[in-house]
């Protein structure tokens, strides 16, 4: 899934519109950005960021969110879905940690 207009909202943290992404077949898909999170697996010497986007698509529940590895070459960015389970549950129990410490009292 390619845009390059919509990676300078996506990397905004002030913004919180929501983006409007192409697939590799033309189809337009409306998200909810709901976040972008650093992740270093073992693979990698540096953290690839990851954006959890909520796809806003009838019929699809509040709770559904697609995760995109943000790869970047040159000044080309590319979204590409992960599927690893491992990376997914570490992302997801991340998400939960930053979820409970901006609901715990400063």
């Amino acid at each position: 899934m390619e845009n390059q207009d919509q990676f300078a909202s996506l990397f905004d943290e002030n913004n919180h519109d929501n983006l409007t992404l192409q697939d590799e077949n033309g189809n337009v898909i409306e998200f909810k950005q709901i976040a972008l999170l650093p992740y270093n697996g073992a693979e990698r010497e540096e953290p690839t960021m990851y954006a959890l986007l909520h796809p806003m698509v009838k019929d699809i529940e509040d709770n559904v969110v697609v995760c995109y590895r943000v790869e970047v070459n040159d000044d080309d960015y590319e979204l590409i879905e992960e599927e690893n389970d491992a990376i997914l549950h570490d992302l997801f129990d991340q998400y939960m940690e930053l979820v409970k410490k901006s609901s715990q009292p400063k």
